[in-house]
């Protein structure tokens, strides 16, 4: 087995996607990563696994590039990745890369096929010229008109910011991460306020496609040079989040394998020619059956952990690809059944009935993994903080998504 401890990691974010990465890592390589975050969250905080640096100012490329640069002297490795959370992390990092010291590795495509991939209107105009299955879409320019019901979109419908990064440094009374509107009129007030408050990106308005938390898929590809498929994890969403500030988040996912729903999304790598990691989000639409992509980020999904669920640690794809320059000749494909879950399996059972039994089983033959719980981790702080963390997954789910609006078994959106 190749030996990675010559390499370490450097990772931009303070979410559970931040954490999960820098678990993988640690755990592929035996060295403790960096994690440079904006607010230091109590899921980055006290762990025995990374280091962490807190910088408010991360968002700023001068002093981004700094701390990378201070990173990169202090350490010993050979190999520094840089690797991100979130859609504006990416996109700082590939902003740097040319001013980044040899040493660093950023493994993600070129600014313009990354734009391609994740503006939600190009990457509708993608999936219609490939003839892929996604959700019927209209695009609203800022401060532009809302379409009638009817017109060339049937209410209610969803709306999401094109650009997430923008988005991001955005306030206003009623945020949301992804908005349902039931009529134009609900349309026009959200989205004007978004307009006031100074986002200046578009809104992708998209027909709403009914059906449960369980419709709801997640897809993480590998991808080496030109597109090439090399490994594939896909997850049925269990149980979704259903705060304002999470809607869409997967909180509980089983592992399964949908051959034509990796076939969709390889034809997308593949036309765009990418490079590393690639996560879709994707609706089996009810009424018929038809696995509807919704779209793509550029780096591991927010709940990648699920893939550890059944022993498989993406970070070593990185690795295999960029350290040890293997061309890699098959497609592996995630097929043991595994359960990942952030909310306590009590929570979990009681908002998904029809699927008690088989988490059980799981449950029983050990094969549930939280990105929570951590063996690795020491510090009497952090396991407060995780303990906390699942008291307070009951007090989000009773309140914004008590057990009495479900339509069992599962929740509708």
């Amino acid at each position: 087995m190749q030996d990675y401890s010559s390499v370490t990691a450097v990772v931009l974010g303070g979410d559970i996607g931040a954490y999960s990465v820098a678990r993988a890592f640690f755990q592929a390589t035996g060295n403790r990563p960096t994690i440079i975050s904006a607010f230091g969250g109590g899921i980055v905080r006290d762990s025995s696994i990374a280091r962490l640096i807190v910088e408010p100012q991360m968002e700023d490329h001068e002093v981004l590039l700094r701390h990378l640069r201070q990173i990169e002297a202090a350490s010993n490795a050979n190999h520094i990745f840089a690797v991100a959370s979130a859609d504006w992390n990416v996109e700082s990092l590939i902003a740097l890369r040319d001013d980044l010291p040899e040493r660093f590795i950023v493994p993600y495509p070129d600014k313009a096929t990354v734009a391609r991939a994740t503006d939600k209107a190009s990457f509708t105009e993608l999936c219609v010229a490939l003839g892929i299955p996604h959700p019927r879409s209209v695009v609203r320019a800022p401060g532009g008109p809302i379409p009638a019901d009817g017109e060339a979109i049937t209410y209610p419908i969803v709306a999401k910011a094109t650009d997430t990064p923008a988005y991001h440094e955005v306030e206003f009374a009623g945020k949301k991460k992804v908005f349902t509107f039931a009529s134009p009129a609900e349309a026009q007030a959200a989205l004007t306020a978004a307009d006031a408050a100074g986002y200046a990106g578009d809104f992708l308005l998209q027909e709403y496609i009914p059906g449960p938390d369980s419709q709801m898929r997640v897809l993480n590809l590998y991808c080496q040079a030109g597109g090439k498929v090399v490994f594939a994890g896909l997850g049925r969403v269990l149980l979704e989040e259903h705060a304002p500030s999470a809607i869409g988040n997967s909180a509980a996912i089983i592992t399964e394998i949908d051959e034509d729903i990796i076939a969709h999304a390889s034809r997308i790598v593949e036309e765009l020619g990418w490079h590393g990691f690639a996560c879709f989000d994707i609706k089996v639409d009810p009424r018929t059956g038809v696995p509807m992509i919704f779209e793509m980020n550029a780096r591991l999904g927010r709940a990648h952990h699920y893939l550890t669920a059944v022993g498989a640690n993406p970070v070593e794809f990185y690795l295999r690809d960029y350290v040890a320059g293997e061309v890699i000749d098959r497609r592996y494909t995630v097929a043991k059944e595994g359960l990942y879950t952030v909310v306590p399996i009590s929570l979990l059972m009681m908002y998904t009935p029809g699927e008690r039994a088989r988490i059980a089983r799981l449950v029983a033959s050990g094969r549930v993994a939280s990105p929570l719980f951590n063996t690795s981790e020491r510090s009497p702080k952090r396991w407060g903080y995780v303990l906390a963390a699942y008291v307070n997954q009951w007090r989000k789910f009773l309140r914004h998504h008590p057990p009495t609006k479900a339509d069992r078994p599962g929740l509708d959106r």
